[in-house]
């Protein structure tokens, strides 16, 4: 950005702030606020909570399953009724809810569900269920961004998605003791490998003393745990 004009580059952040449109960032730039947007929830990238989609013409940013997951836990979501019914051939789910601050919301997810029966029309109904307890979730934590949910019901000719390398976080562009701290943070097995394979493919695993820290936070995940059944170990 540093060969543009102060006013093309203001252009720039005025459609980043107003749209989110991060099309004329480059990568490094999308890194960076991809880490940031990140930082101020409280999520960890490494999970890549995150995902880029060209939509309209615009590059923007929607909410995986691990963003909504992880916004629960934090902000201590609670879904507290869910409600159901069907109109013209669409199951509409209205699901309420409140944080740990008592703040609450209500959103709703809808699917079309006609001509529908069987195993098909069930799953129609509890993906209108996922919506809304996702949506409800993000607006109850102050994001007004898409979910994945809602990406899927998008046609094909309105959506383009959108693969680059560089939108996953680098771990050689995030901190090596927040990377420990998310590796002690993490409550599942699945969430540990999939950070050490991020850990494997970095410039921090060719640190020794990194790769080190790396391994002593993962031993002492495993003792934490005590998860006799995971013995994967970084490369050496």
């Amino acid at each position: 950005m540093s060969n543009l004009t102060q006013q093309e580059q203001s252009k720039i952040i005025e459609g980043v702030l107003v749209d989110g449109n991060l099309k004329e960032l480059t990568s490094d730039q999308r890194i960076q606020y991809y880490n940031k947007v990140c930082e101020s929830l409280g999520l960890n990238p490494l999970t890549k909570p995150f995902e880029y989609i060209t939509l309209q013409g615009k590059l923007i940013l929607y909410a995986r399953k691990d963003a909504t997951e992880q916004l629960r836990k934090i902000n201590g979501v609670s879904i507290t009724k869910l409600e159901a019914l069907e109109t013209n051939g669409i199951w509409l789910v209205t699901a309420y809810a409140c944080d740990k601050n008592g703040r609450q919301d209500i959103s709703t997810g809808a699917v079309s569900i006609s001509g529908m029966k069987g195993d098909i029309l069930a799953n129609a109904m509890l993906k209108a269920e996922t919506k809304a307890k996702r949506r409800v979730t993000l607006s109850l934590c102050g994001l007004g961004i898409l979910d994945e949910t809602d990406i899927e019901t998008i046609s094909h000719k309105e959506k383009q998605a959108y693969v680059e390398k560089e939108s996953i976080p680098k771990l050689e562009n995030i901190d090596i003791e927040n990377v420990l701290e998310w590796i002690l943070q993490c409550e599942t097995k699945e969430e540990l490998e999939e950070i050490l394979e991020r850990a494997r493919n970095s410039v921090l695993i060719k640190d020794k003393n990194a790769s080190n820290l790396i391994k002593k936070a993962k031993e002492d995940w495993e003792k934490k745990y005590s998860d006799e059944f995971f013995n994967d170990e970084l490369p050496k």
